[in-house]
């Protein structure tokens, strides 16, 4: 019998739900990161978690059916990626087909082949460009745009700026303004950020084009940042590079910077104890993106939250690029090995 699922819910017990929905039946063999990942996708669904899991399963298996076995979204990142279709209210059918007609469109333009990144980057224009709540085709406006804001971005960081930075471009697409006006408020971020005594990198230069959103003058937004980071260290969590985009989702919040730290390592407490177990430094983040929906009150929630979740999707693709790569030179160290010993 499926329970109910009220409005009022508190907003982690809300996540416990969906995640334990979702990963019923799940083999302790798989990876149950991006489950852990769709689950904070689909937590403001009003659907009991039984509904919101089997719907999130039944995207999740018709993408794979369209991607195909050796398509880049066979892979479990589909789920996170069906989540985000569940929340809207698209179809995996209509989806895919959209995906696949801006892909050519991509080269048609001469946009760089971004794999993985180029298909977040798409997501984001036709979930977040929605009209009255309707989901509308990607236009050529919004791809001149896209590229523009691109190439803005390029001037600016041409030794940083790449495929990863796609996510980003579309969410700047979508904002009002002129293309070489919001790449300058993104790079002055991003100079104000370095010299509060951030590490130069893609980590800062992702940050800054979330942190873009926040509309305010650049030094008055990497001081909020500066603030919650410090924070953290005073209770002694270090906040590394692969940190950055929890403090800057952070950052959007209204709430003193003591009581937003607080309830973020309150929630982190909370979400470890799950099961499957959900590891401490995802738990971090977790607990960050639970602590911005409870607190978020300004009109660009939705938005701020579609930008979150598109670099939850970059950390995940990074991950497993990452997980790739260190298997192939095991391999092929492995192979020398064998071949130096026979």
């Amino acid at each position: 019998m499926k329970t109910s699922y009220p409005a009022h819910q508190d907003v982690v017990q809300r996540y416990a739900a969906v995640y334990s929905a979702l990963t019923q039946n799940w083999s302790m063999w798989w990876d149950q990161t991006n489950m852990q990942y769709a689950a904070i996708t689909a937590v403001n669904s009003n659907q009991n978690p039984e509904s919101v899991a089997e719907g999130i399963k039944e995207n999740a298996a018709q993408i794979k059916t369209r991607s195909g076995w050796f398509g880049e979204l066979n892979s479990e990142i589909r789920y996170i990626i069906a989540a985000m279709l569940y929340q809207h209210g698209d179809s995996p059918d209509a989806y895919m087909d959209e995906l696949e007609r801006v892909r050519a469109m991509f080269r048609q333009y001469k946009i760089r082949r971004g794999s993985m990144y180029e298909i977040v980057a798409i997501t984001i224009l036709r979930l977040c460009g929605k009209h009255d709540g309707v989901i509308r085709p990607i236009s050529e406006t919004q791809l001149d745009r896209f590229q523009e804001i691109y190439s803005e971005m390029s001037k600016n960081q041409w030794w940083l700026t790449s495929v990863d930075d796609f996510p980003a471009c579309s969410i700047m697409t979508l904002q009002p303004g002129v293309p070489s006006e919001i790449a300058a408020q993104s790079e002055a971020i991003y100079q104000a950020l370095v010299a509060n005594g951030y590490w130069k990198g893609n980590a800062l230069q992702s940050v800054a084009n979330m942190l873009f959103l926040v509309q305010d003058h650049p030094a008055n937004i990497a001081g909020r940042f500066y603030e919650i980071a410090q924070t953290f260290k005073a209770k002694r969590v270090r906040i590394w590079q692969g940190e950055y985009d929890e403090v800057a989702v952070l950052a959007f919040s209204n709430d003193p910077a003591e009581s937003i730290v607080d309830r973020v390592l309150e929630i982190q407490k909370e979400l470890i104890t799950l099961k499957p177990r959900i590891y401490k430094h995802i738990a971090f983040n977790l607990a960050c993106s639970l602590a911005f929906i409870e607190s978020a009150q300004s009109r660009q929630t939705a938005t701020v939250t579609s930008a979150k979740a598109m670099m939850d999707l970059n950390a995940i693709i990074a991950a497993q690029q990452a997980a790739i790569m260190a298997s192939t030179v095991a391999a092929s160290v492995a192979a020398s090995t064998a071949a130096s010993s026979g």
